[in-house]
């Protein structure tokens, strides 16, 4: 996958070389944009967010825990680093590094119930969901006003996405009658991911000339369409003594990190 990426990256980059050559009427210096960007991501997380109302509502039924587990929701903030090269007025070509820090997912119960002539009934539940999204972005951009200090744009490149999500759950309960009676049920379920794939996005913005100087600094405003690949992951039961019904079904199954994203970017040109 990593050697799929690398080609298709040196693929834009001659076919941006090439527009570039093509235009060489407006052949400027190349310039160098160094610059950080906050963002706001959207797109369904509708498998694991399926899962955690599943096991929300098993764990209550059997035990009458109430985990309210917290869906981990369809909006992310984002935050980048990127690398952008002015190839002539018109064109500009960079390389974006975004980290979707996503929130952990946490809950736990516990019950007792004391049984006559020192016995005792218990329940203990404990669940955990962590999850982390990595994009690296190489995009080519084209410039609508090429030389403004409003600088309106297109924008169109490749997208390598990277997920990696592990969660887990475990359940235990057991009743101890005197004098030698003891039973206990426990159920311990995995739900991972750990994948990454090729995509695609499409967007427009503007560029804004705050300064020009020695160096210039830039603010920009962006809207994109994150067509992203579907990543694959797998439910499994690690261990399960006396339950005929499970809150996860085990086995395969895809989450779409697709959607919508929106970005103020801030950057020091050379």
């Amino acid at each position: 996958m990593g050697r799929r990426f690398v080609l298709m990256a040196i693929g834009m980059l001659l076919l941006v070389l090439c527009i570039n050559t093509a235009l060489s009427a407006e052949v400027m210096r190349w310039h160098i944009n160094l610059g950080t960007g906050y963002g706001i991501e959207h797109f369904s997380f509708e498998k694991p967010n399926e899962f955690i109302r599943e096991l929300n509502k098993w764990t209550l039924n059997v035990s009458r825990i109430d985990l309210n587990l917290e869906p981990i929701g369809d909006s992310f903030t984002s935050y980048s680093i990127d690398w952008r090269v002015d190839l002539n007025p018109r064109w500009r070509i960079g390389l974006d590094l975004n980290y979707l820090p996503i929130k952990e997912v946490t809950g736990n119960g516990e019950i007792y119930n004391e049984l006559p002539d020192n016995g005792w009934h218990s329940v203990s539940v404990d669940t955990d969901i962590k999850t982390n999204l990595g994009i690296a972005n190489l995009v080519f951009y084209y410039n609508l006003n090429p030389g403004k200090r409003f600088t309106p744009f297109l924008s169109a490149g490749l997208g390598y996405y990277f997920l990696k999500l592990d969660g887990s759950y475990h359940f235990f309960e057991d009743t101890f009658t005197p004098p030698e009676d003891y039973e206990y049920k426990t159920l311990s379920e995995s739900v991972s991911i750990s994948d990454s794939d090729i995509g695609y996005a499409l967007g427009a913005g503007i560029n804004w000339r705050v300064l020009k100087w020695h160096f210039d600094v830039d603010i920009a405003l962006s809207a994109n369409y994150n067509f992203a690949p579907k990543l694959n992951g797998e439910a499994m039961v690690e261990e399960n003594e006396g339950f005929s019904s499970l809150p996860v079904t085990p086995g395969p199954f895809t989450v779409d990190v697709s959607g919508s994203g929106y970005k103020i970017w801030t950057a020091v040109r050379f």
